[in-house]
Formats: structure tokens, C-alpha cells, sequence
């Protein structure tokens, strides 16, 4: 019924619904590392204000290949897995993904974004694996932007919002539901999808969507950090195809 009121009747609407079933956000697909090294990336981050989950990774494309293959990896605070433990909080088995690799924990309080930086340094150096852009949200980089920089990364901001976000995010939810994103059946990742819900805003005619959290402690930050990196493929996608062909 609001989609139909939406378009028939041009009546503004603010919505969140569920963004996509369970059955789109559950991939156990998992590529050999040896076949994803040696590749060209974009990279990807959505940074947490220091104290709670952040995400990085990259998205690669193989020649003739539809699927996109991405790794990620999740930092959290030490005080923050504290928290939850000790609160006996169900929130997530933060220290079950830690003990797998999916999760680094930082000592302290806060995360380390040293410990990030270093991951975009491994993958090039062990894996040979080089993002071509790395795509931060502009609001919260601080130093790390300018650290990777020195690096030799090149960093592009996302403005973070519906107005970036809503062909990449109708675009990354195509490609779920077909499950051509391979995202190495990283637990964390999948519970971020399933997270996701959509906020819909249609303000004169024209239609909008953004990724909201489906409840308080849901977190999505390694869905937002994949959207970064699929506007980042947009963004460049010719340029990016021409290195991969």
C-alpha cells in the first residue's frame, strides 16, 4: 500500500521496512584465497567513532565473471565485548568471531585504526591484492585517511546519505538476492545484512532509500561499509573494468 500511494497519488512518505529476506542475505560461498590474489580492488571502510564495530574490506571483480568477490574484516574495543559479556547481553558472540578471525579486538576503549590501516597493508603485501581507491565516510576518517595516503592508498570520500546511497544500495540488493556477492560466509557480514532495514523517503516524486538499523543493538556498520564500496564501483566502474580486463 505505500508504494502504491507513493506513485499514484504523490503523497511524501517516510518509511523503514525490511530490506531483504533471509534467504538474499545468506551466501555460503567462499572463493580460494589463491584465485582472489593478485587482483585489483576497491576498498571499502565505514568507521565507528572509535568505541564500537567498524568495517573495511574490498570488493573484487574477476574477467568474466558476474559475481563480486568481497573480504572484510571487523575491529571492536576490548571495553565494548566487555560490555556486552557483562551485561549478558545476546547481542552477538563477539568473542566466538574473534577466536575465528572474523573480529580483531582492540585493546582499550576505542578502536585501533592503526590495526586497520594495517590490514590494507597485508593484503597488498601477502596477498597482492590492491585496492585502487579506498572509500571512507568523510565525516568520521580523522587522521586514518591521510596515514593510509601516506601509504600510498587513494582515498575517496563518500557524503554518506540517501542521496549517494540509493541506486548502489537498489543495486547491492539485486546482487544479493541473485547471490553473485560473495562475501566469504563471514558471519558478521550476514548478520549485518539481515540487520539492514530500508528507509524510504519520497519527496517530490522522487523516491530515496537509506540503510537503517532494524532494532538498537543490530548492528549494520559492515553493510554500510559494503555500500561505500559498491558507489565506489560506480564511481569508477569503467576505470576499474579496464584494469581487471
Amino acid at each position: 500500500m505505500p508504494t502504491l500511494l507513493t506513485k499514484d497519488f504523490n503523497i511524501p512518505e517516510n518509511t523503514n521496512e525490511a530490506w531483504l529476506p533471509y534467504e538474499a542475505c545468506v551466501n555460503e560461498k567462499v572463493m580460494a584465497m589463491a584465485q582472489l590474489e593478485k587482483s585489483y580492488a576497491i576498498g571499502f571502510t565505514d568507521l565507528s567513532s572509535t568505541t564500537d564495530l567498524t568495517c573495511c574490506g574490498v570488493i573484487i571483480k574477476k574477467p568474466n565473471d558476474e559475481n563480486y568477490y568481497v573480504l572484510s574484516q571487523f575491529f571492536l574495543p576490548q571495553s565494548r565485548v566487555d560490555a556486552v559479556e557483562g551485561s549478558g547481553s545476546r547481542e552477538a558472540p563477539y568473542r566466538l568471531w574473534a577466536e575465528q578471525g572474523w573480529l580483531t579486538v582492540c585493546e582499550g576503549a576505542a578502536v585501533d585504526y592503526n590495526q586497520v590501516t594495517k590490514w590494507f597493508t597485508d593484503l597488498v603485501e601477502q596477498h597482492d591484492i590492491r585496492p585502487l581507491w579506498v572509500c571512507y565516510d568523510r565525516a568520521l576518517a580523522g587522521y586514518w585517511a591521510p596515514q593510509m595516503e601516506e601509504y600510498g592508498f587513494d582515498m575517496e570520500k563518500i557524503a554518506q546519505g540517501p542521496t549517494t546511497w540509493s541506486y548502489s544500495m537498489k543495486q547491492l540488493g539485486a546482487l544479493l538476492e541473485e547471490h553473485k556477492v560473495i562475501y566469504q560466509n563471514n558471519p558478521i557480514m550476514r548478520w549485518c545484512l539481515l540487520n539492514t532495514a530500508v528507509k524510504s523517503t519520497n519527496r517530490d516524486g522522487i523516491n530515496t532509500i537509506q540503510p537503517v538499523k532494524s532494532g538498537a543493538t543490530r548492528r549494520i556498520d559492515g553493510m554500510v561499509a559494503l555500500l561505500n564500496g559498491m558507489v565506489g564501483i560506480n564511481n569508477h566502474y569503467e576505470e576499474y573494468m579496464n584494469y581487471i580486463r
